[in-house]
């Protein structure tokens, strides 16, 4: 990130730092029996319920897995201002049945339905380096992310998760 601000932007790189991200890898401690195995994949959101967070697109991205005959239930973890606009595109999308918005919830039962997921997406359409993302892969759960900001720094696709390219639900 520092390079391409000394590059693009013309910051003298001795006044330019890098903020790297971390968490605390005690409270992320992957489960190896995490869950019962079902046939219906879970996938699991988190985050500020935020245009820019995405979710308008993971739904549409939902919608056509669902029609191309995915088993699966999408899960929202979070809440905002957004939240009436993400119940009307459920409904409107028809895949009530397949998409839970939970809601806000404390930072230890949010790990626990990390925990229950099959896959973490990231569909941010504007992030730095996501500490959500982070926590998903501490847990052992696989990553897809936005190729957003600094994510590629820490998802290399199709090594340590998948990038997709913003606002797309088609890929």
């Amino acid at each position: 990130m520092l390079n391409r601000m000394v590059r693009d932007f013309g910051l003298n790189e001795e006044k330019g730092f890098v903020n790297r991200p971390a968490i605390n890898l005690e409270k992320f401690k992957s489960s190896i029996d995490k869950k019962d195995h079902s046939e219906k994949l879970i996938v699991i959101s988190t985050g500020r319920l935020e245009y820019v967070k995405g979710f308008i697109f993971a739904l549409l991205a939902v919608k056509t897995l669902i029609e191309e005959g995915f088993e699966l239930e999408y899960r929202i973890v979070g809440y905002g201002k957004e939240m009436e606009n993400l119940r009307f595109y459920v409904n409107r999308l028809g895949i009530e049945s397949h998409v839970k918005l939970l809601g806000g919830k404390k930072p230890e039962e949010v790990i626990q339905e990390v925990q229950m997921a099959d896959v973490y997406l990231s569909s941010s359409l504007s992030e730095g380096i996501s500490n959500a993302v982070l926590e998903a892969m501490a847990l052992g759960i696989p990553v897809i992310s936005t190729d957003v900001g600094g994510m590629s720094e820490v998802v290399k696709d199709k090594i340590t998760g998948i990038l997709i390219n913003p606002y797309s639900s088609l890929e």
